[in-house]
């Protein structure tokens, strides 16, 4: 049997431990447990009389989590029949290989291996043999976790699966606080994006965001950010809560529409709150977009964090501290802080889920907002039209009250205006006469003008007018 060396590549950010193959003895291995095949099996070729040799040696039995493992492991059988080679750490299999196929090709550690080798405490690694006569072989060792130090230096670290302070105690209070399937978050985030329903959007993790800023207050309890935030349903009744309480609520709700959503705790300014996952750098630049649209002058920058070699994008929504996406206490962005970083500590593998992008809505854009008085048989007029080079379309709506006499108000191309002052004939998208109130919501693909003309036709008297025109623009 060849020896080979196998290296375990997890991540970047991790360190690698793993495995390097041994041939065995060529005899039967006496500290092996075996068993025995059952059954009537049939093979093709007689059954072997040996059962596999299996055996591990570690290079280390203990270290501070995570504590990658490094060992040495033959797992061979000498009549040629080998059939599997199976391993597990604590009982659970993390990678098998078949018919003397090497289990550690093309591997990433699963979550569980990770979380076993971050929690300290004794555990054990065990490796099994089985050969096509059913004989069972098997080696277990233990090796010990031990607690690591505690954070202290500035950065970003993961608390997922990481034992060191204060990592232990978030994953303590705050795992089982990310709850997209609980009822009252459901109904909430459902209620949230009323306006935009259907597939995952950009535009309803603004409506999340803004029904979360908007219904549950902001009330200061203990800063400490290693006591216990409430459940998200406790904050949904209540409709109050501090900023570690706003944050798991918008994380779960986020994930209760089909988004990833993160929690950071940044002790260091005694702040949390969630981040959204919105994809790559296109993505985030038109999510950015979107947001500068939602909310105009409201938003004059907005900040965003990125990982995996800046390929995966992360937008911050505080409604505790910040005032729209992108936007949080000032003092958390700043360089030399421990920002560490939670997810839900319940999604086995967690595979990033962005919003789509491929149409977005932009605004609502406030075009007119005012109270006038128009003279006797005179009109106002407001002129827009569809900018071709940023949206495909525009929805206007033209909300009209008159608080003393009865109005006309017309929509009407704007190179017909010249026929309409001099009282000839023009055409028209919409008109009403002779009414107090009007509510009306048109969409516009023509690039070219168009005029919204209220009229006071009484010949005597002035008219007051309430006059609100707003727009939402949609692109691809």
């Amino acid at each position: 049997m060849r020896e080979h060396l196998l290296v375990l590549i997890v991540s970047a950010v991790l360190l690698a431990g793993c495995c390097e193959y041994f041939a065995g003895p060529s005899g039967t291995n006496a500290t092996n447990t075996t068993e025995p095949p059952t059954g009537n099996a049939t093979n093709s070729t007689p059954p072997g009389q040996a059962p596999p040799y299996v055996h591990i040696t570690l290079n280390g039995s203990e270290g501070p989590a995570p504590f990658w493992v490094h060992y040495r492991y033959s797992c061979n059988d000498q009549d040629g029949d080998l059939l599997s080679c199976e391993f597990k750490l604590d009982g659970i299999t993390f990678t098998k290989g078949l018919h003397g196929a090497n289990p550690f090709e093309n591997y990433t550690a699963p979550e569980s291996y990770r979380n076993s080798i971050s929690t300290p405490g004794v555990h054990e690694l065990e490796l099994i043999g089985t050969d096509e006569a059913g004989h069972v072989s098997t080696f277990k060792i233990n090796f010990t976790v031990l607690q690591g130090p505690p954070i202290t230096e500035a950065g970003w670290y993961g608390c997922n699966g990481n034992s060191r302070p204060p990592c232990d105690i978030y994953q303590q209070v705050y795992c089982d606080k990310f709850t997209p399937l609980d009822i009252n978050v459901r109904e909430a985030a459902s209620q949230a994006i009323t306006h935009h329903p259907g597939a995952y959007s950009v535009n309803q993790i603004l409506d999340i965001y803004d029904w979360v800023y908007q219904h549950v207050i902001y009330q200061n309890v203990p800063v400490n950010l290693t006591y216990q935030p409430y459940a998200p349903a406790e904050t949904l009744e209540t409709r109050s809560g501090d900023c570690k309480n706003h944050a798991v609520l918008m994380a779960s709700m986020i994930q209760a529409i089909g988004g990833s959503a993160r929690v950071l705790l940044i002790p260091d300014c005694q702040h949390a709150f969630a981040e959204v996952y919105v994809g790559d750098k296109a993505s985030k630049d038109r999510f950015v977009e979107a947001t500068f649209a939602h909310y105009g002058s409201r938003a004059p920058t907005i900040t965003w964090h990125s990982s995996n070699n800046d390929t995966q994008f992360w937008i911050p929504l505080d409604t505790a501290g910040g005032r729209y996406p992108g936007n949080s206490i000032e003092e958390c962005f700043a360089s030399g802080l421990r920002t560490f970083v939670l997810r839900d500590c319940y999604l086995e593998g967690w595979d990033l889920k962005a919003p789509t992008v491929e149409w977005i809505e932009y605004g609502p854009f406030d075009l007119y907002d005012g109270t006038d008085v128009i003279d006797p048989n005179t009109w106002y007029y407001f002129t827009y039209a569809v900018d071709k080079s940023q949206y495909e379309y525009c929805k206007y709506e033209v909300k009209l009250a008159s608080k003393s006499r009865l109005i006309d108000w017309y929509i009407i191309p704007a190179s017909d205006y010249e026929s309409f002052r001099n009282g000839q004939g023009y055409s028209y998208y919409y008109r009403e006469e002779q009414v107090s109130t009007a509510d009306y919501t048109f969409t516009m693909t023509d690039p070219d003008e168009f005029r919204v003309i209220i009229r006071n036709s009484d010949m005597n008297y002035p008219v007051t007018a309430k006059i609100s025109i707003t727009s939402l623009c949609y692109k691809k």
